[in-house]
């Protein structure tokens, strides 16, 4: 499976559950972020450490820096997800710092 049909890197893919079954779709919410305006470039000191933690994974991220190419969400869940996730609009990258966690994809499932 390569983005333009069988040609360049190709990943063959067998199902274990197969995608024709899902039930259900559905937004569960919009973000809105309100940048700042353009200007000239500022220092910024982004403490994390003690962000309160809250939700799964996914529901809890909390908005940090952005532009109209990327986003950059911190979150400390403190639940585990019962869905399951798809950003379906393009590339997404998850970096754990600490903590423990499976994700489950089409290629494997990896434990940290």
């Amino acid at each position: 499976m390569g983005i333009h049909g069988f040609t360049g890197i190709q990943s063959i893919l067998y199902h274990v559950r197969p995608p024709t079954r899902v039930q259900q779709v559905e937004l569960l919410q919009t973000v809105d972020i309100n940048y700042e305006e353009p200007g000239a470039l500022r220092h910024r000191q982004l403490e994390t450490q003690d962000f309160p933690e809250g939700g799964d994974a996914v529901s809890g991220r909390v908005p940090l820096l952005g532009n109209a190419d990327l986003l950059i969400s911190v979150v400390r869940p403190n639940r585990p997800m019962d869905y399951w996730y798809r950003f379906a609009h393009g590339d997404e990258i998850i970096f754990v710092h600490e903590g423990t966690g499976v994700l489950e994809s089409q290629f494997a499932e990896f434990a940290t």
